[in-house]
């Protein structure tokens, strides 16, 4: 018996061993392994518990309308935070070992093909911008009418019902987008569905390609910041959000204007702004930072020309389709939910035992105009002191700011910044990468009753918080100390 145990401590430690020679198989095996889990718990639970799913997905989703479990949801929450605790530690190892590109390449397609073959788990928006690219592509304006309007077809019963009547806010080019998936989806609705994935999957390897040439010599970190990322696999690959297509053409735009090649930077970034209208503020970003640092005449002539270049892209791109412009109307459909850890609404809540008399609809406005105008301040600062940081950090964080201040916070809006700050992210603004992911991963669990998954959410939230609370105490002290020399 000593010797069978003997020989059994022997291939622990040999296995042990082994694994930390050899760390990267066992990643990606149990990476698979978390991201099977997630599709197939999340594909009983379904994307929403309101929705009628389109498809059987290969037998991963039931076709009737399918039930939430604290048990189910419990295991595809599991599932999500080990993705993240594997993610985490495979960007400390490309951090602090010498891995070749082709790795964290090879762990992302072990990790994300469950989620690129699987069904929606977090959001079902995929089969909202299937539903308004068949609305353009039957003639109908997005801009004027939801997915309503295509009548009593499958695709509907998949779209969340507070979102069927609600209007397109997407810029020219992400309804021209739309428009164009369907067509080539032969205006059917699983492919215009199967068209978005590919899309999704096309973008975070777009993203993985730029971030790459960004990154420098960090090539393998700045990867597994992007392409490994469980937030943009989550989101991009599984979601279909058009978030990835804008990722990609903001760091396009960034790699473009690093490379002096600022016409084209100019063109990439006034398409992202055409995309999301969001990144409008990267659009001022960009033309200011090739204006500065030089002579004033020098300056005005650069400034008026990209000026000239930005404007006629933009009003290019708004006729890309017809009523371009309708995503300005619009705009009030973004605020139709409540969100409980959207700033505003926190602070709707803080202030609302101060004013007793006020009803719940004046606190949310409140609230939602208070943050807007401090997202304004911020954003108004960070382009005037756009000369102090590299232009990625500028973007990345006016981008954050109009996330986070945003009347509403969905997770994918956490992506424009992700996008933009991985690539060349390093000590702690790495760790802020990284806990900007967590949280857009953790902040809406599906297959919880409301009041659970709010307390869900704000667990995860308080342990994403004290994971970053080392590096930010470590981080301020030796600010102090370099002060201090």
């Amino acid at each position: 018996m000593n010797d069978l145990a003997e020989h059994a401590l022997r291939a622990l430690d040999a296995g042990r061993r082994k694994l930390i020679a050899h760390p990267l198989p066992a990643l990606a095996g149990a990476g698979f392994a978390c991201a099977a889990l997630v599709v197939v718990t999340g594909g009983r639970i379904g994307a929403s518990p309101s929705t009628v799913p389109l498809d059987g997905w290969l037998g991963l989703q039931p076709t009737e309308r399918p039930g939430s479990t604290a048990l189910l949801g419990s295991l595809m929450f599991g599932g999500i935070v080990a993705l993240l605790l594997l993610w985490v530690v495979t960007v400390l190892l490309l951090h602090r070992r010498t891995y070749p590109p082709r790795t964290p390449w090879a762990l992302a397609a072990v990790w994300g093909a469950p989620l690129a073959l699987g069904p929606p788990v977090l959001s079902p928006d995929i089969y909202l911008n299937a539903g308004r690219g068949l609305l353009a592509a039957r003639g109908f304006d997005p801009y004027r009418v939801g997915v309503n309007a295509l009548g009593n077809i499958p695709l509907l019963n998949a779209v969340d019902p507070a979102w069927r009547s609600a209007p397109s806010t997407a810029g020219p080019l992400g309804t021209l987008l739309q428009h164009a998936v369907a067509f080539l989806g032969g205006d059917n609705a699983i492919g215009t569905v199967i068209g978005l994935r590919l899309i999704g999957v096309g973008a975070v390897i777009g993203i993985g390609l730029l971030a790459a040439e960004l990154a420098g010599p960090l090539r393998s970190t700045g990867l597994g910041l992007t392409v490994l990322n469980p937030a943009l696999l989550l989101l991009v690959v599984n979601g279909a959000h058009l978030d990835g297509v804008l990722g990609v053409l903001l760091l396009g735009a960034l790699l473009a204007s690093s490379q002096r090649r600022r016409v084209l930077a100019v063109v990439l970034v006034c398409a992202a702004a055409a995309l999301k209208p969001v990144a409008l503020v990267a659009v001022l970003a960009v033309l200011i930072a090739h204006a500065t640092g030089r002579r004033d005449r020098v300056s005005w002539q650069i400034a008026a020309r990209d000026g000239a270049l930005a404007a006629v892209c933009l009003v290019g791109f708004t006729f890309a389709v017809p009523d371009g412009l309708g995503w300005v109307r619009n705009l009030p459909t973004v605020v139709r939910e409540h969100l409980p850890f959207a700033p505003s609404s926190v602070l709707s809540e803080v202030i609302g035992p101060m004013v007793p008399s006020a009803s719940f609809d004046d606190l949310q406005a409140g609230g939602r105009v208070t943050v807007v105008l401090a997202a304004v301040v911020i954003i108004a600062w960070l382009l005037a002191t756009t000369r102090h940081r590299t232009l990625d950090r500028t973007v990345g964080y006016a981008l954050l700011t109009a996330a986070v201040l945003a009347p509403v916070v969905y997770p994918w809006y956490l992506l424009w910044a992700v996008c933009c700050l991985a690539p060349a992210a390093v000590g702690i603004r790495r760790d802020w990468v990284v806990a900007l992911s967590a949280v857009a991963c953790v902040l809406t669990p599906s297959g919880f009753a409301t009041a659970t998954a709010e307390h869900v959410t704000l667990a995860a939230l308080l342990l994403v918080g004290l994971a970053l609370l080392p590096t930010l105490v470590t981080h301020s002290a030796r600010r102090r100390r370099v002060s201090g020399v």
